[in-house]
């Protein structure tokens, strides 16, 4: 693609595997990722020790994240350290090259170890072309030069695969460009290697959220209106003294606001206490972060005026 298309500026592989790390008797089951070299070309990677164009000058170099680091080193400084690989095609001793900042857990891009040494038990996967194989594990992605249409793209791709592959090979598949920013939730929708969500199941729960918050509404205003006979004498002494429509009307619309504001932060605190329970209920792990609360907040902000 590289050579064959102009608007393709940069491609690359990770190949995703779950291994055992070993560092002096610590065990840690976590996942690698095994990326080509120019990987920073392609993904903004941030290195809070170390330099990405030495990373990888040394073939058994890794990079680890900030937690890995914790857990594995403690406070020792983790550079030029040895750490062994536990597991069948990936096993092996690397040097740590460089320490990569945590990324968020609901990232598409997850890993914990990086490295660029292909196993050759698995170079038949890395540099050949597999298309009858049903298990394709590694992921390629394609940056695109800016205003480049991939559909355009995606329709030279046939071409491109009689060209490497042969036209029988050609015949039975199809390959498709996913935009990056659909992997996370329409991965099953976009004939992606594997999904992290649904937005099918996304859409219901927003409908189902909508629907309890619209009763509670509409409670809200048979309680108001319950107190409204209540506060009929109240009222009538403030238009006796001389408050107009407005200023009622102002006294009633601050009282409730105030009430939602407050409502607001018991729901935020009520959410934060039960998010583990209700992950352990539907078994994901969903997060709330300062991140999610500075996205989340003009929407918060937004429904509780409404």
């Amino acid at each position: 693609m590289k050579r064959g298309f102009p608007e393709v500026q940069e491609t690359v592989r990770m190949w995703n595997q779950t291994v055992g790390v070993e560092r002096q008797n610590r065990m840690l089951r976590t996942r690698l990722s095994l990326v080509d070299k120019h990987v920073f070309d392609v993904f903004d990677l941030v290195f809070v020790k170390g330099d990405p164009q030495t990373a990888f000058q040394d073939p058994s170099g890794m990079l680890i994240t900030e937690s890995t680091a914790r857990r594995l080193f403690g406070e020792e400084d983790p550079m030029g350290k040895i750490l062994t690989v536990n597991q069948a095609a990936f096993g092996g001793d690397y040097v740590v090259s460089g320490i990569l900042k945590d990324y968020p857990i609901y990232s598409t891009i997850r890993f914990n170890l990086m490295i660029t040494k292909v196993p050759k038990i698995r170079e038949s996967r890395w540099y050949r072309w597999l298309p009858d194989w049903s298990f394709r594990s590694v992921h390629t992605y394609v940056l695109l030069s800016e205003g480049s249409d991939f559909r355009a793209i995606e329709q030279k791709l046939p071409d491109l695969m009689a060209r490497y592959m042969g036209v029988q090979v050609q015949a039975k598949n199809t390959y498709h460009l996913q935009p990056f920013h659909r992997i996370y939730l329409y991965s099953r929708a976009d004939y992606g290697l594997n999904g992290f969500g649904n937005a099918g199941q996304l859409y219901v729960l927003c409908v189902v959220a909508v629907f309890i918050l619209a009763i509670a509404c509409v409670n809200f205003m048979n309680l108001a209106t319950a107190q409204s006979v209540r506060r009929a004498r109240e009222v009538g002494l403030r238009k006796v003294v001389g408050a107009s429509r407005w200023q009622l009307i102002q006294q009633f619309l601050g009282e409730s606001l105030i009430v939602a504001f407050l409502a607001l932060l018991l729901a935020i605190g009520v959410s934060q206490a039960m998010l583990p329970v209700f992950n352990d209920l539907i078994q994901q792990t969903l997060v709330l972060d300062a991140g999610v609360y500075v996205t989340l907040l003009p929407a918060l902000v937004g429904t509780m005026v409404f």
